[in-house]
Formats: C-alpha cells, sequence, structure tokens
C-alpha cells in the first residue's frame, strides 16, 4: 500500500484550508494517509522560522492578504485574527495522532473538527474542556484520550517532530509521498498529480508482476 505521511499542526490556518482537500485527493485511492501532528515552534526554531507575530510587518499583512483569497478561493469561511490565536494545540494534536494510528479515516475527521473550532468559530484548543467537547461529539471518551495526550501522545508529538526534521520539513502543513516533499497547501496540485503518477505506477508494477508469475 502507499503512504502518504501529513505533517500539520491544528493552530496553523494554511493546514485547515488545505485539510479537507487532502482527504479528498486520498480517498479514491487505496493509500494510506499518516497524520504526523508536530510541534511547530520547535521546528521555527531549529530551521530558521517565525511564528507570525515576530515576522517583519509586511509578511504578517502577506499572510493575512493570503488567507483571505484562499478562503474566497476555496468557499471556506475562516475568521483571520480568530480570539485564542495563538493557542497551545499540543493536546488535541496529540489525540489526533494517536487516533490517526489505528483509525485515520476517523483521525482525519476529528482534526477537521478541531480546525474548524479555531478558525470558524474561535474556540479555545487549549481549553481541556473545549477539547472534549469536541471528543464527545465524536463518541470518544474524553477523559481517557486526554490522558494518553499527556503521556504517549506528548511523546509522538517529539518523535514527529523530530522525523520531521531529519527529512527536511521546515513548515505546516507539509506533504511527503515516497521521497518527494510538497510544502504548503497551495502545493496540492501538485501533489495530487504525484500521487495519480504513483497509484499508475504502482497499478502497473502489480500487473507486470501478475504477468510474470503467470
Amino acid at each position: 500500500m502507499l503512504t502518504l505521511d501529513y505533517y500539520f499542526t491544528l493552530i496553523s490556518p494554511f493546514s485547515f484550508l488545505g485539510h479537507d482537500r487532502l482527504r479528498t485527493i486520498v480517498e479514491p485511492f487505496d493509500i494510506r494517509l499518516n497524520y504526523k501532528p508536530l510541534r511547530l515552534g520547535q521546528l521555527f526554531e531549529q530551521t530558521g522560522g517565525l511564528p507570525p507575530a515576530k515576522r517583519h510587518p509586511s509578511r504578517q499583512a502577506w499572510r493575512f492578504s493570503e488567507l483571505e483569497r484562499w478562503s474566497k478561493h476555496l468557499a471556506t469561511p475562516i475568521v483571520l485574527r480568530p480570539r485564542h490565536f495563538p493557542a497551545n494545540d499540543a493536546v488535541a494534536n496529540a489525540i489526533v495522532g494517536l487516533l490517526g494510528q489505528d483509525d485515520p479515516r476517523l483521525a482525519g475527521k476529528l482534526a477537521q473538527a478541531f480546525h474548524a473550532l479555531v478558525w470558524q468559530d474561535e474556540g479555545d484548543i487549549a481549553d481541556e474542556a473545549a477539547v472534549a467537547q469536541v471528543l464527545t461529539r465524536f463518541e470518544l471518551p474524553a477523559s481517557d484520550w486526554l490522558e494518553r495526550a499527556q503521556g504517549e501522545g506528548a511523546a509522538l508529538l517529539d518523535s514527529n517532530t523530530q522525523e520531521a526534521l531529519e527529512r527536511g520539513v521546515f513548515g505546516a502543513p507539509s506533504y511527503i509521498l515516497g521521497q518527494e516533499l510538497f510544502w504548503g497547501q497551495d502545493r496540492l496540485d501538485f501533489l495530487q498529480e504525484a500521487v495519480q503518477r504513483a497509484v499508475s505506477n504502482s497499478l502497473a508494477h502489480r500487473v507486470s508482476q501478475s504477468n510474470s508469475a503467470s
């Protein structure tokens, strides 16, 4: 089975804008989508990035313009300056990452709900009560998942961040198919082309093996 590694963070508006489109790209194919939430602040520190508030004013202005453009282009409403931004999304990220190990499809739906909490509903993703409400909507035992997030979930975020650094990731969202890295939701068209090529090549390889064995 082909695999696609998805490095993201729930507090990233560009991860939010690309999230459903990524799922749509993968859905028709036999591809495992690996959800790999990471600690974006640590990634920035190691790769020379800056959080939005520390960027030059011209870069901050461009970010808002770009978000507004893509929001209109995708017909996806987004609050450009949500009340709770920045916020610590580590617990929610950890839960999505843990869930994704066993149920990527449900993890994708949960991640989208957390994105909407921040970027459409202006909720506080750092508030465990708000996180628990989202979990309850998906009939997931909130207390169990919150506890797991603090232990194995925290370790998973650390592991994903280190792995991302070793693979050349420097921002979110980033997607790795095979050895090819795509950064940014505005590169999803290129990722889609790469997915289609990979699926075609994989199918051709299986047919060739089948013919050789017969």
